[in-house]
């Protein structure tokens, strides 16, 4: 651990060569900054092409682009993971679109396969993301969903590939659930986070040693450096969306630190808590070093 200067990670971001600056300048800009550590993500297909795909072979292409992008970061010195999944809109979306719900449900289940098979073969890192839908949605889309998740947790537990979820967040429902779900097919809890997670549902996750990730956007982080009693079991992220038309979204990878330095300065945050959150948790959970 760097004791002169802080050093930042981002645990979610996602990389778009072709509608953004790619992964490789992200992780330029992020370690100009301080940054020492990134997860890439990618991002549904039609982010990519303005189209929807339900062809396995044709995803995959898109996941092997993501791939190629994730390791041209790796030359910037910047420690970078790379995950990849089926997001749970493109289940609806699919559905959505006309496709049969049983064709929806065989273009997902093979492809999140596929991925996994990848995982295994250790050309990702880990898989995510995926999960549930976090809005109203139909009844035969909620099934398949669901059956996604339960068969990437069997995967994960049997190739030991970490998983970033996308879910919803209700209090005293989620995390239990979640928990419930991967303690029936055993997979560990230091092999899954909830991504994107409220303040209240990293404080029901801390108590059941699940990990998740928190948006790294000023107001927030106030508020949850302020309210959780330890730093551990948390992850920060940007959520970034590398699109030149949306500007991000939620945050840049690299405006975390100047983020997490203006509430050090104010005393809304400690040293000990920055350097746990940003060094040894990603440690922790992803297994990389500093």
């Amino acid at each position: 651990m760097n004791e002169e200067k802080l050093i930042f990670s981002d645990s979610h971001a996602h990389n778009n060569p072709i509608k953004g600056i790619g992964a490789k300048k992200i992780a330029e800009k992020f370690r100009e900054n301080n940054g020492w550590f990134i997860a890439f993500l990618n991002n549904p297909a039609w982010d990519y092409s303005d189209s929807y795909i339900f062809d396995v072979d044709e995803y995959l292409k898109l996941v092997n682009l993501h791939m190629r992008d994730c390791k041209s970061a790796t030359e910037t010195g910047l420690k970078v993971k790379c995950f990849a999944g089926i997001h749970p809109a493109e289940i609806d979306k699919l559905a959505e679109y006309g496709l049969p719900t049983l064709k929806v449900r065989d273009f997902a289940l093979k492809t999140i396969e596929k991925i996994f098979d990848m995982c295994k073969e250790g050309l990702l890192d880990g898989i995510g993301e995926i999960g549930r839908q976090h809005y109203k949605i139909r009844m035969d889309v909620a099934v398949i969903t669901q059956e996604i998740l339960e068969s990437s947790f069997t995967f994960a537990k049997d190739y030991g590939c970490k998983i970033q979820l996308h879910l919803e967040n209700i209090k005293g429902f989620t995390v239990e659930n979640i928990a419930s779900l991967a303690y029936k097919t055993g997979l560990k809890s230091d092999q899954f986070l909830i991504h994107h997670a409220t303040s209240s549902i990293v404080e029901e996750a801390k108590n059941r040693r699940v990990w998740t990730t928190y948006p790294g956007i000023i107001e927030g982080l106030k508020s949850l450096f302020t309210t959780i009693r330890n730093p551990e079991y948390v992850l920060i992220e940007s959520d970034y969306v590398d699109s030149k038309k949306e500007g991000g979204r939620i945050t840049y990878p690299w405006n975390l630190p100047d983020i997490q330095l203006s509430l050090l300065e104010k005393g809304d945050v400690s040293k000990y808590f920055l350097e746990k959150i940003n060094i040894d948790n990603v440690e922790s959970f992803f297994d990389v070093k500093y």
